[in-house]
Protein backbone atom coordinates (compact mmCIF):
# COMPACT_ATOMS: atom_id res chain seq x y z
CA UNK A 1 0.00 0.00 0.00
CA UNK A 2 1.71 3.42 -1.19
CA UNK A 3 0.01 5.57 1.39
CA UNK A 4 0.73 5.08 5.28
CA UNK A 5 -2.80 4.98 6.74
CA UNK A 6 -1.79 5.24 10.59
CA UNK A 7 0.59 8.06 9.50
CA UNK A 8 -2.33 9.72 7.43
CA UNK A 9 -4.22 9.54 10.48
CA UNK A 10 -2.05 11.54 12.34
CA UNK A 11 -2.61 14.82 9.75
CA UNK A 12 -5.55 14.94 11.64
CA UNK A 13 -4.62 15.96 15.26
CA UNK A 14 -2.44 18.72 16.47
CA UNK A 15 -0.72 15.91 18.60
CA UNK A 16 -0.49 13.77 15.02
CA UNK A 17 1.44 16.81 13.61
CA UNK A 18 3.77 17.35 16.34
CA UNK A 19 4.48 12.84 16.24
CA UNK A 20 5.09 13.23 12.39
CA UNK A 21 7.33 16.79 11.93
CA UNK A 22 9.09 16.96 15.15
CA UNK A 23 10.24 19.95 17.09
CA UNK A 24 9.69 22.17 13.83
CA UNK A 25 5.93 22.52 14.60
CA UNK A 26 5.97 22.90 18.23
CA UNK A 27 4.02 26.12 19.75
CA UNK A 28 1.55 26.93 16.77
CA UNK A 29 2.89 25.89 14.00
CA UNK A 30 1.60 22.14 14.71
CA UNK A 31 -1.91 23.98 15.13
CA UNK A 32 -1.30 25.61 11.45
CA UNK A 33 -0.60 22.62 10.11
CA UNK A 34 -3.51 20.55 11.04
CA UNK A 35 -5.53 23.38 9.80
CA UNK A 36 -3.87 22.90 7.00
CA UNK A 37 -4.27 19.65 6.43
CA UNK A 38 -8.06 19.60 7.23
CA UNK A 39 -8.58 21.62 4.56
CA UNK A 40 -7.39 18.93 2.16
CA UNK A 41 -9.37 17.40 -0.31
CA UNK A 42 -7.10 14.51 -0.12
CA UNK A 43 -3.85 13.29 1.72
CA UNK A 44 -2.09 11.23 2.42
CA UNK A 45 1.62 10.17 3.94
CA UNK A 46 3.69 8.42 0.75
CA UNK A 47 6.70 6.35 1.38
CA UNK A 48 10.53 8.59 0.31
CA UNK A 49 12.30 7.22 -2.89
CA UNK A 50 16.25 8.54 -2.43
CA UNK A 51 17.12 9.39 -6.16
CA UNK A 52 19.97 11.39 -5.49
CA UNK A 53 22.14 12.73 -2.43
CA UNK A 54 25.27 15.23 -2.15
CA UNK A 55 27.23 16.43 0.84
CA UNK A 56 29.18 19.52 -0.20
CA UNK A 57 31.26 19.51 3.22
CA UNK A 58 28.74 22.35 4.62
CA UNK A 59 27.38 20.78 7.89
CA UNK A 60 24.24 20.10 4.75
CA UNK A 61 23.26 17.26 3.36
CA UNK A 62 21.27 17.15 0.18
CA UNK A 63 18.94 15.08 -1.01
CA UNK A 64 16.23 14.64 -4.17
CA UNK A 65 13.38 12.40 -2.89
CA UNK A 66 10.73 10.95 -4.99
CA UNK A 67 6.97 10.08 -3.47
CA UNK A 68 3.92 9.45 -5.39
CA UNK A 69 -0.02 10.75 -4.24
CA UNK A 70 -1.02 7.65 -5.63
CA UNK A 71 -0.05 4.01 -6.08
CA UNK A 72 3.68 2.96 -5.58
CA UNK A 73 6.52 4.17 -8.11
CA UNK A 74 7.29 0.98 -10.51
CA UNK A 75 10.73 0.06 -10.48
CA UNK A 76 11.52 1.58 -14.35
CA UNK A 77 9.84 4.84 -13.25
CA UNK A 78 12.37 5.08 -10.42
CA UNK A 79 15.15 3.84 -11.89
CA UNK A 80 14.57 6.51 -14.86
CA UNK A 81 13.85 9.53 -11.75
CA UNK A 82 17.37 8.15 -10.46
CA UNK A 83 19.33 8.20 -13.63
CA UNK A 84 17.55 12.24 -14.33
CA UNK A 85 17.93 13.56 -10.55
CA UNK A 86 21.98 12.21 -10.23
CA UNK A 87 22.18 14.10 -14.06
CA UNK A 88 21.91 17.36 -12.27
CA UNK A 89 22.45 16.80 -8.88
CA UNK A 90 25.45 18.35 -8.76
CA UNK A 91 22.87 21.32 -8.80
CA UNK A 92 20.99 20.20 -5.03
CA UNK A 93 22.81 22.73 -3.19
CA UNK A 94 21.15 25.65 -4.70
CA UNK A 95 18.41 23.75 -4.73
CA UNK A 96 17.59 22.14 -1.44
CA UNK A 97 14.60 23.08 1.04
CA UNK A 98 13.77 21.94 4.45
CA UNK A 99 10.23 21.04 3.31
CA UNK A 100 10.07 21.09 7.29
CA UNK A 101 6.43 22.36 7.71
CA UNK A 102 3.77 22.07 5.01
CA UNK A 103 4.81 24.15 1.47
CA UNK A 104 3.62 24.78 -1.68
CA UNK A 105 4.95 21.75 -3.63
CA UNK A 106 5.80 24.23 -5.85
CA UNK A 107 6.57 27.43 -4.05
CA UNK A 108 3.23 28.82 -4.31
CA UNK A 109 4.53 32.06 -6.21
CA UNK A 110 6.04 33.09 -2.38
CA UNK A 111 9.02 31.48 -1.62
CA UNK A 112 12.27 30.92 -3.53
CA UNK A 113 12.07 27.74 -4.80
CA UNK A 114 9.35 28.75 -7.07
CA UNK A 115 12.02 30.41 -8.81
CA UNK A 116 14.69 26.82 -9.09
CA UNK A 117 12.15 24.33 -10.62
CA UNK A 118 14.91 22.09 -12.31
CA UNK A 119 14.09 18.98 -9.62
CA UNK A 120 10.31 19.38 -9.62
CA UNK A 121 10.68 19.18 -13.40
CA UNK A 122 11.12 15.74 -12.63
CA UNK A 123 8.15 15.14 -11.74
CA UNK A 124 4.86 13.59 -13.32
CA UNK A 125 2.04 15.16 -11.87
CA UNK A 126 -0.51 13.55 -14.27
CA UNK A 127 0.92 10.41 -12.77
CA UNK A 128 0.75 11.49 -9.17
CA UNK A 129 4.39 11.58 -9.00
CA UNK A 130 6.51 14.24 -7.65
CA UNK A 131 10.41 15.14 -6.98
CA UNK A 132 11.48 17.40 -4.01
CA UNK A 133 15.14 18.42 -3.29
CA UNK A 134 15.85 19.09 0.24
CA UNK A 135 17.83 19.93 2.28
CA UNK A 136 19.11 18.32 6.48
CA UNK A 137 21.87 19.53 9.10
CA UNK A 138 24.49 17.06 8.93
CA UNK A 139 24.29 13.97 10.94
CA UNK A 140 19.85 13.64 10.10
CA UNK A 141 18.46 11.09 7.80
CA UNK A 142 16.85 11.83 4.88
CA UNK A 143 12.70 11.61 5.60
CA UNK A 144 11.28 7.83 4.63
CA UNK A 145 8.03 10.04 4.44
CA UNK A 146 6.30 12.42 2.97
CA UNK A 147 3.40 14.22 3.95
CA UNK A 148 1.10 16.02 1.33
CA UNK A 149 -2.40 17.28 0.88
CA UNK A 150 -4.24 18.88 -1.85
CA UNK A 151 -5.48 22.42 -0.53
CA UNK A 152 -7.06 25.11 -2.87
CA UNK A 153 -6.17 22.71 -5.95
CA UNK A 154 -2.14 23.16 -5.02
CA UNK A 155 -0.30 20.71 -3.27
CA UNK A 156 1.09 20.89 0.06
CA UNK A 157 3.97 18.52 1.31
CA UNK A 158 6.01 18.41 3.94
CA UNK A 159 8.57 15.76 5.42
CA UNK A 160 7.99 13.51 8.21
CA UNK A 161 11.45 12.86 10.73
CA UNK A 162 9.54 10.85 13.26
CA UNK A 163 7.16 8.08 11.77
Amino acid sequence: MPQNPALTAQLDTVEGNKTLFGGGLFGGRAKKAQALFAQATSKGVAPAALLAERDYGDNNLYYALAFSTGEDIDLPTLEKLRGEAEAIADGLRDHGYLYDVPVAWDGGGKIWIKDRPAFRNLSDPSRGIYVIPLQLLAGESWPRHIAWGIVGGGLQVAAVYHS
